[in-house]
């Protein structure tokens, strides 16, 4: 069976406050985190470099409308999760793992009664 790949795409503009919050809670259980920086004037790239993981890609890119979309569709995972900085990013996960594997919060319910 081939292993689904997590990819987070992490769309940031002067984040300074959350990325390295944004970045850590999800670091452990995905494969990769493609940021993209639209053109932070705060320390958020520095706060980005600061995070020492293969799993992290950072590019900048131009703040348009158009680039969005062209970010996403240039994954080429299975599941796209989008981080934002509002915590907690868990939440998302776990929903997103529970879709990888076929299964909802009911029927969780249902298998523990």
């Amino acid at each position: 069976m081939t292993r689904i790949k997590i990819i987070v795409h992490c769309l940031v503009k002067n984040e300074e406050r959350f990325i390295w919050y944004a970045i850590k809670s999800v670091l452990p259980f995905v494969d990769k985190i493609m940021v993209w920086d639209t053109g932070s004037t705060d320390k958020t790239i520095q706060i980005i470099k600061s995070i020492k993981s293969k799993k992290i890609s950072l590019s900048v890119i131009p703040s348009h409308p158009l680039v969005i979309p062209s970010v996403v569709e240039g994954s080429l995972s299975t599941v796209n999760l989008p981080a934002t900085g509002i915590p907690p990013l868990e939440d998302s996960v776990g929903m997103t793992e529970r879709r990888i594997l076929g299964r909802n919060d009911r029927e969780e319910n249902t298998r523990s009664e």
